[in-house]
């Protein structure tokens, strides 16, 4: 059991299972590169299963009839927009690159970027390799009946366990503390702007603005800003609640782990004792003229006790030394978490996206070119699995005169991925357009309706009623030539007036005009506009 419990002993265990710790440690590492890799990696699957034989993306579309929508085969449709969803990720122009600048800088977070994975892995290991020495000397506690192998499983979990909990708390602890810093530079600013215009009477959480409207708060103060880009509580309060428990759990744990070890020792020290005292102690023997006298065993006695004294308080000042050190070891591990929690990471809610957009490029033009080379890279790609399903189906046979018609050669020709995505984008505009005017639409037919006096035309004084502005708004529409208004009354024409986005007088004098054409047999009956 001892042996386990050493550095010595965990090497012979890696040792004797060689093969099966390289499969561990490669398995993680393969996970860790594919969980970073991961949109790559799914991109490079996807176009790989399209171009698999027999089952196949591109063989499977080939064989399916589909249907025509906006000249497109359906089929066609289908694996361009699996290749559009990544390229409108790549769709951004240099704007996006200066909005970024502009949000980072007014929150104050320019120049900051995420804890590295190097840093955060070796912050992880610091944590689980000091922890394991906790968990060694808590384990036997934790379940003393645990064989020499369950013994050492209990202390490996316990070190995770302690290593996750403090360093969650040191996470967190060093998260609020920058947010803290933000808080304060907030209010210091609103504090010292007295009087200003624009001052409100206190701070508070603004609606949060998205990095495209990024440049629409530049007349706000700077605090303005601040508060327009984090998530503040109702009175804009510093958190300190984590901080505070960080801090409790670093030290109760750190004497904790004194105090747990410095029993142990009273324990360790009780045994050797015992064995010193017998090993020191002489074996019975028959009585011997040589024997010394008492007087003299006496002191002999007193000699080995005060050696055996002597060395058990060197192991025992020593012992409380280490464990000391120790645990000022584990306090300064997790005051360098914590460091590393406050300099690095982001409070802004688009902070981090705005990073992204940012880091790898030294100016907008060069943001602007490496998009437009990825999404050149994966047009290419889309145009050559397109290309692949139009000849599989130029090969086959069909009898539908629409699909015939989109095999042509020239018909063909024009299907691209571009003339895909600017098809799909003009669909998208139609339909956001048709939305927003269903909307108001609706909230017009919703709100109450006064129905308007009118006097009739032949009565109207010219000082009355601007017939200079109605015979210009009249000229606009023919009236023999519009839809026929004459079974509407004024509340109804004043719907269709709203309805139409047209002048009420407009459709009035329409509406007479169409009347007196009535009466001529010039204009017949039609349906209600």
């Amino acid at each position: 059991m001892e042996n386990i419990f050493t550095l010595q002993g965990l090497e012979t265990l890696l040792r004797t299972h060689t093969l099966l710790t390289v499969a561990i440690i490669a398995t993680l590492l393969a996970i860790a590169l594919i969980a970073y890799l991961w949109e790559h990696v799914c991109y490079f699957t996807m176009r790989a299963w399209h171009g698999l034989p027999v089952i196949g993306t591109v063989s499977r579309l080939s064989a399916t009839p589909g249907y025509m929508k906006d000249g497109w085969p359906s089929v066609e449709s289908d694996i361009c927009s699996d290749y559009k969803s990544y390229y409108d990720k790549y769709d951004r122009d240099s704007s996006l690159y200066r909005k970024s600048k502009d949000y980072l800088a007014k929150v104050g977070e320019a120049g900051r970027r995420p804890i590295p994975s190097w840093v955060l892995g070796l912050a992880v290991i610091l944590l689980i390799v000091e922890a394991v020495g906790f968990g060694f000397v808590l384990g036997p506690f934790v379940n003393s009946s645990a064989s020499a192998n369950q013994m050492a499983m209990l202390a490996w979990s316990v070190a995770f366990l302690l290593a996750l909990i403090s360093g969650g708390f040191a996470h967190f602890a060093g998260h609020d503390m920058h947010y803290n810093s933000l808080v304060k530079k907030a209010h210091a600013w609103w504090s010292r702007d007295g009087k200003g215009p624009q001052r409100p009477s206190s701070l508070k959480q603004l609606k949060s603005l998205h990095l495209e409207d990024s440049f629409s708060d530049d007349d706000q103060p700077d605090y303005q800003q601040i508060m327009a880009r984090i998530h503040a509580d109702h009175d804009v309060t510093q958190k300190k609640k984590v901080i505070y428990g960080f801090f409790a759990v670093i030290i109760v744990l750190a004497i904790a782990a004194f105090w747990i070890r410095a029993y142990t020792l009273e324990s360790i020290e009780t045994d050797m004792v015992a064995q010193l005292s017998s090993s020191a102690a002489p074996a019975s023997a028959p009585a011997s003229p040589f024997d010394l006298p008492d007087e003299s065993k006496s002191v002999n006695e007193q000699s080995d006790n005060q050696a055996v004294q002597d060395k058990m308080d060197a192991i025992r000042h020593a012992s409380l030394v280490t464990y000391i050190v120790l645990s000022v070891v584990y306090i300064a591990i997790q005051c360098l978490m914590l460091w590393l929690s406050v300099v690095y990471g982001f409070s802004g809610v688009h902070s981090k996206e705005a990073w992204k957009n940012t880091h790898r490029f030294n100016s907008a033009d060069e943001f602007e070119r490496w998009h437009a080379n990825q999404r050149a890279r994966i047009a290419g790609h889309a145009d050559h699995k397109l290309r692949l399903l139009q000849q599989k189906r130029s090969s086959k046979h069909t009898a539908i005169a629409e699909e015939q018609d989109a095999l042509a050669t020239e018909q063909v020709g024009s299907r691209n991925f571009l003339s895909f995505v600017l098809l799909s984008r003009q669909d998208s505009d139609r339909h956001a357009e048709k939305m927003a005017n269903t909307r108001q639409v609706a909230a017009e037919a919703r709100a109450p309706v006064t129905p308007a006096v009118v006097t009739p035309a032949v009565q109207a004084e010219p000082a009355a009623v601007p017939v200079s502005a109605v015979n210009a708004q009249a000229v606009e529409v023919d009236a023999a030539s519009f839809k026929d208004l004459t079974p509407f009354d004024d509340a109804q024409l004043n719907l269709a007036a709203k309805a139409l986005k047209m002048p009420y007088e407009t459709l009035l004098d329409i509406r007479a005009q169409q009347a007196v054409l009535k009466q001529l047999g010039m204009f017949g009956a039609q349906e209600p506009a």
